[in-house]
């Protein structure tokens, strides 16, 4: 079946890294995919953004976080800045009857911040989606433009950010990968893996 697709790769400024950007069509299965991450610098604590937007048949599956670059367990204050504040946010959506609750497999969960959100909905309610979406773009927005002491370098997360992200970015852990390897190719999943460990 022909598939149509890119792959972009940006590079950032300030406490952006780089974005990277992926979008594929496929006519059988019918599948529309498109897909964002914005990696912050890894001497950075700002978490990475990651959205997606999945549909397939019928529905549309949809996946927004904030990437946490530190161990949240010991982190009170870094968890207290980053994550707090997107509580209303995701209890609404818990609450919102037009988003089934999706959940990735327990293992790939657990590399996640326990405030992502991981829906199905229908195409047409994608519209009611944008505002939960821009309201974690948001806040993430002025993490960036925080100089809280908990959000300034650290040289110490650069190895641990490596690490992260060759971990959650990787076929071991995340099933999904390996269903893209039979409907884009392995070599192409390759690369898409490649620019977001990398």
């Amino acid at each position: 079946p022909e598939t149509i697709g890119e792959l972009r790769v940006y590079r950032g400024r300030g406490r952006v890294q780089k974005v990277v950007s992926s979008r594929f069509a496929l006519a059988s299965p019918s599948m529309d995919s498109h897909s964002v991450v914005v990696f912050t610098q890894p001497d950075s604590p700002v978490p990475h953004f990651g959205l997606d937007s999945v549909r397939l048949d019928q529905r549309v599956h949809l996946y927004v976080d904030l990437l946490p670059k530190r161990d949240l367990s010991v982190s009170l204050a870094y968890l207290d800045r980053c994550y707090v504040p997107l509580t209303e946010v995701r209890d609404e959506l818990e609450h919102d009857t037009r988003f089934t609750p999706s959940q990735a497999p327990l293992r790939h969960r657990a590399l996640l911040s326990p405030w992502h959100a991981l829906y199905t909905l229908e195409p047409g309610d994608l519209d009611a989606a944008e505002q939960y979406v821009d309201r974690y773009v948001s806040h993430w927005a002025s993490l960036l433009r925080s100089d809280a002491p908990e959000l300034q370098k650290d040289p110490a997360l650069i190895a641990r950010d490596a690490l992260y992200r060759k971990t959650l970015y990787s076929r071991e852990v995340d099933p999904a990968w390996g269903l893209l390897d039979r409907v884009i190719g392995h070599d192409t999943v390759d690369d898409i893996l490649e620019a977001l460990a990398g």
